[in-house]
């Protein structure tokens, strides 16, 4: 009786096997695509789906996990960057932001400038100047300007701005001049009111009233009421006159002193802390 080889029996063995195998996974194919059909015919969740998406879940968590650290890892990475980046976009915007300060005040003088132009008074010419310096203890009642004798500036002119009368030539060098405040309790000048045509006297009392002095305490003189300059003399002896006609306030309150006269509180026209440009009236 012959015998078997043994090589041909281990061939035989593992031939066996890969059958055994394939007719596994033909089963394995045939029953996933079974519970598939039935899946989509009857309109229920896939089973083997159900089972695949929850075998890969923690793996699918375990890698998106690790993305995201490595994605914070990076980002601490491009910390110091961005931090310079930061600093400079915000000195670029302290550049720009005073930038359109500057501009805004520019274009507010410019305006004042324009306004100043606009400034007619028969007989007299406009010698423009700008505020130089305000003493810091007369901040209030005194103010250097960049016009002088040189300019034609004289001892009593008075100065005006868009808003009114701002006061009256004090002091004049060559190059540049002082001028008193009108709220400077040293201030005096003639004024007359708008509608009752009252003279009188303006004289400061402080930063945001002064004083019509001298109106008799039977005058029609009323609330709300304008005053303007009267052109007196400018300072004795002089051949000028202040110009008539200048705003120096409104008339807010009115009462009857001891000595029978009205004591009557006006507001001014400018703002003495905000002067801006201003005009010295020459004749």
């Amino acid at each position: 009786m012959p015998r078997n080889k043994p090589g041909s029996s281990l061939a035989y063995d593992q031939r066996a096997q890969a059958r055994r195998w394939l007719a596994v996974f033909v089963l394995l194919a045939v029953l996933i695509a079974g519970i598939k059909g039935c899946a989509l015919i009857t309109g229920r969740t896939n089973p083997v789906d159900q089972a695949i998406t929850r075998m890969a879940s923690p793996v699918v968590y375990v890698i998106r996990r690790v993305g995201e650290g490595i994605g914070s890892l990076a980002y601490i990475f491009q910390i110091p960057a961005l931090l310079k980046e930061n600093t400079r976009l915000k000195s670029e915007n302290r550049y720009l932001q005073r930038q359109l300060e500057e501009t805004k005040a520019l274009k507010a003088q410019n305006q004042r400038l324009l306004a100043l132009g606009k400034i007619r008074i028969p007989g007299y010419r406009a010698v423009q100047a700008l505020v130089v310096a305000r003493p810091y203890d007369l901040w209030l009642e005194s103010a250097i300007i960049s016009a002088g004798s040189a300019d034609g500036v004289r001892l009593g002119n008075l100065v005006v701005n868009p808003d009114g009368a701002v006061g009256v030539i004090s002091e004049v060098q060559s190059t540049y001049s002082r001028v008193q405040l009108i709220t400077s309790p040293q201030f005096r000048l003639g004024a007359v009111s708008e509608d009752s045509a009252e003279e009188g006297v303006i004289r400061g009392l402080d930063w945001r009233t002064l004083i019509f002095d001298y109106v008799p305490a039977g005058s029609k003189i009323s609330l709300d009421e304008k005053v303007f300059t009267l052109g007196n003399e400018t300072a004795p002896g002089s051949d000028d006159n202040r110009p008539r006609g200048v705003l120096i306030g409104t008339i807010v309150n009115r009462k009857v002193d001891k000595n029978g006269f009205l004591e009557i509180f006006v507001e001014p026209a400018i703002t003495p802390s905000r002067l801006g440009p201003v005009d010295v009236m020459v004749r």
